[in-house]
């Protein structure tokens, strides 16, 4: 055996490794090896440069993104002396007695003269010649709901928010409840003995108690304790929200066309001699307000469900909800105040787009659940800035849309519309098209 191999086997084995090789011309293989021009060079130039200049551009960001966290998050360890209050909750609330059925005129005057308390009713009060009656049952359950269970709380200079929600028996309302306001009259009644039944450890674990209309509605008020030290110097506002199954009241009342505030002594079909039941909404304008307020306390829980879905998939979920909620206070537009787009739209925003609404939607997914925070906190914030809400209304799953909740039911009684996973449920509704401008315009801001 010859130690090398020949000439004619090296030629060979070279065109099988290099194939179209042997067969050019020498003068074009050649140019394969050519030196590159002064204007190649300069493309390549500016090419590493951007790469690098991105690569540092990254770096500068996920250090501001590391630097910001380290500052909103909360230590879940350090506050959990909350679960004291929050057990103690509980168990008053599981130990409330049943409160037997009475008129309007008892409960406003024993609430008054023997607990001081004036029950929160909203505009327009009841009559005190109402004959429907107001009675207390325990709560059905107690859940923690908003950002706390998901890990998304952000501290601010004025603490952080820990929010419960206390679910009322179906038992207490009646099929009609849902019509002039008897349904926030009754909810106003229930929130009063909760309070009640809080002043006797008011003391005991250092709180103070007071009513309050949440995002401004005053149908809808919650009682928020907090309490007189701070905890690891830290303030905590704990807010107690009324809710109701999602079933409560046929879901077809509740409808954006339908309307439920009748004029006195009117009620549905009731001495107007109608036959069909499109005719009562000919006759009496929509309330779709309303009814969204209604709608708003049955779907605390399965939100928070939708919510945590995401977080379980996206590991980045949890640092994007708080770089959002820091970049929305620091544009004064993240408040909980009546018709702000708030941090839970943000977030109800950027779940969807991570869902793409399991293909119920036009839209479709547009963030992926690999997506660094601050990916998502991008591609929520373009999507927020070009999107048009007034043309392209969104729902989160169009399948579930029908006669009554349709989409032109929806854009018909609303300003803008992003309907839930449900669709029934407006998450926009109390939002103002000058409101989301202001929202979308922040994109811009540097």
């Amino acid at each position: 055996m010859e130690a090398f191999e020949s000439k004619e086997n090296q030629q060979k084995k070279t065109s099988l490794e290099k194939p179209g090789l042997a067969s050019l011309p020498k003068s074009d293989e050649t140019l394969l090896y050519k030196p590159p021009t002064n204007e190649e060079i300069q493309e390549l130039k500016a090419i590493t440069d951007l790469y690098k200049s991105n690569l540092f551009k990254l770096k500068v960001i996920q250090r501001w993104i590391d630097e910001v966290l380290s500052e909103v998050k909360i230590d879940y360890e350090k506050v959990k002396s909350l679960e004291y209050i929050l057990e103690h909750l509980k168990q008053v609330f599981d130990n409330i007695p049943d409160y037997p059925e009475a008129s309007i005129t008892q409960i406003k005057s024993q609430m008054r003269k023997k607990h001081k308390i004036i029950i929160p009713f909203p505009e327009p009060p009841p009559k005190n010649d109402i004959q429907y009656k107001f009675g207390f049952k325990k709560p059905t359950s107690i859940h923690l709901i908003g950002s706390y269970p998901l890990n998304t709380v952000a501290r601010s200079r004025t603490g952080f928010n820990l929010d419960v929600a206390v679910v009322m028996p179906s038992s207490l309302f009646q099929e009609k409840d849902y019509l002039n306001y008897r349904y926030f009259y009754k909810r106003a009644y229930y929130l009063s003995v909760l309070a009640v039944s809080l002043k006797p450890i008011q003391t005991k674990i250092n709180i103070n108690v007071e009513f309050s209309a949440h995002n401004g509605d005053r149908r809808r008020p919650i009682l928020v304790i907090r309490p007189l030290e701070s905890i690891h110097n830290v303030r905590c506002m704990i807010r107690i929200f009324l809710c109701i199954p999602p079933d409560l009241f046929p879901i077809r009342r509740l409808a954006p066309s339908r309307n439920n505030v009748r004029p006195p002594n009117i009620e549905e079909n009731d001495n107007l001699n109608l036959n069909a039941e499109k005719d009562s909404a000919n006759i009496f304008s929509p309330t779709p307000q309303y009814n969204l307020a209604i709608l708003q306390d049955a779907y605390f829980i399965p939100h928070l469900l939708f919510l945590h879905q995401q977080n379980k998939v996206c590991p980045a979920f949890k640092d994007a909800c708080l770089l959002a909620k820091v970049w929305l206070n620091q544009r004064g537009i993240g408040s909980d105040k009546d018709g702000e787009f708030n941090g839970f739209l943000w977030t109800m925003l950027m779940a969807f787009l991570l869902d793409g609404g399991g293909g119920g939607t036009k839209v479709g997914k547009r963030l992926g659940n690999g997506f660094s925070s601050y990916q998502l906190i991008k591609g929520t914030m373009e999507f927020l800035a070009n999107h048009d809400f007034i043309q392209q209304p969104i729902f989160m799953n169009e399948s579930e849309l029908n006669e009554e909740f349709s989409a032109q039911a929806f854009t018909e009684n609303f300003d803008v519309v992003f309907v839930d996973k449900h669709c029934r449920l407006n998450l926009f509704g109390g939002l103002s098209r000058a409101k989301l401008d202001q929202a979308s315009d922040s994109h811009l801001q540097k």
